[in-house]
């Protein structure tokens, strides 16, 4: 890949984005291909303009063909479902309304989460989303989703040339950072999901605090573990005491997020179940929980500094 970059350039990875739009697969990442196409191919301010600006458009035109080919074709495969055109002009009109009128924010969002950046394209195109709202929509998105990894290869290209022979961990990371971005989405759409305020601030608490109490944990064992290996050399470690002390409130802080969190979680889901609006949240199980939060951060923050060997 980086000798094909080498010799091809901008040119290349343009084609690469525009064919990954049109959902093809390519077998590269373009975000790899884009941030070593910013640190091999682009040398001066004025390439980086023109750089950004060509495969930026390279993604506004694949996505565009794409949407372009699902409210034609796509909507005519929906009459294998919805028999009659009146009802799948009907079903359009449902998932329009959903957008409340904002259809250009909407696709501009959607075409930043990765797992929905094609889907938008195909979604958007079967319900009938005006083109024009589609463009405006995705024509900042595709600056920033497409622009931004040229940039940063620009900007950090000799980070980048460090990776240049590590493709494999390059894939690794974006696959990782996609997932993780899916994960977000998804955790996002439940919370949201909430049937009232209440019942939205508890579903985030638990994700919150859950994850705070698992971080506790694995601070808990690294810490016991790293001093461990630092007494085995001969370099400075946490006293006993002090050890001992740490470990407790990360222990009980742990224990109480999570506790929390399994708390919060009943309480949403009940409250899902019976349809309860009404649903209210303790203001002391927010100051305790904020408390835990507090404390966690306090802990790791000190035993860091304080022993930055450990």
């Amino acid at each position: 890949m980086y000798e094909l970059i080498a010799d091809y350039g901008l040119a290349l990875v343009a084609l690469l984005v525009f064919i990954g739009e049109l959902g093809i697969p390519t077998g590269v990442p373009a975000e790899i291909a884009l941030l070593l196409v910013g640190s091999q191919s682009i040398h001066s301010a004025p390439e980086l303009i023109f750089g950004v600006l060509l495969v930026s458009l390279a993604d506004l035109l694949g996505t565009t063909a794409l949407n372009v080919a699902s409210r034609t074709g796509g909507f005519r495969l929906l009459g294998l479902v919805y028999k009659h055109r009146e009802e799948r002009e009907k079903m359009a009109a449902r998932w329009r309304a959903r957008f409340r009128g904002h259809d250009t924010l909407a696709v501009f969002v959607m075409r930043l989460i990765p797992v929905l950046r094609m889907w938008s394209a195909v979604g958007t195109g079967l319900i009938r989303v005006p083109l024009r709202s589609y463009l405006i929509g995705a024509a900042p998105a595709a600056l920033l989703w497409s622009g931004t990894p040229v940039v940063l290869g620009y900007l950090f290209r000799e980070r980048i040339n460090y990776f240049e022979h590590q493709y494999t961990l390059l894939t690794a990371i974006v696959l990782g950072l996609g997932v993780a971005g899916a994960l977000v989405t998804v955790l996002g759409w439940w919370v949201q999901r909430g049937i009232s305020t209440a019942a939205k601030m508890m579903r985030a608490r638990f994700l919150v605090g859950g994850t705070a109490g698992i971080v506790a944990l694995v601070h808990f064992a690294n810490t016991a573990r790293a001093n461990h290996k630092a007494a085995l050399i001969g370099a400075e470690t946490i006293p006993p005491i002090v050890l001992a002390a740490c470990l407790a409130v990360l222990a009980v802080v742990a224990a109480g997020l999570i506790w929390q969190a399994v708390h919060d979680v009943k309480l949403a889901v009940l409250a899902h179940e019976s349809r309860q609006a009404s649903l209210r949240v303790d203001p002391r199980s927010i100051v305790l929980w904020l408390g835990l939060i507090v404390m966690l951060a306090g802990v790791i923050a000190w035993t860091e500094m304080r022993y930055p060997t450990v």
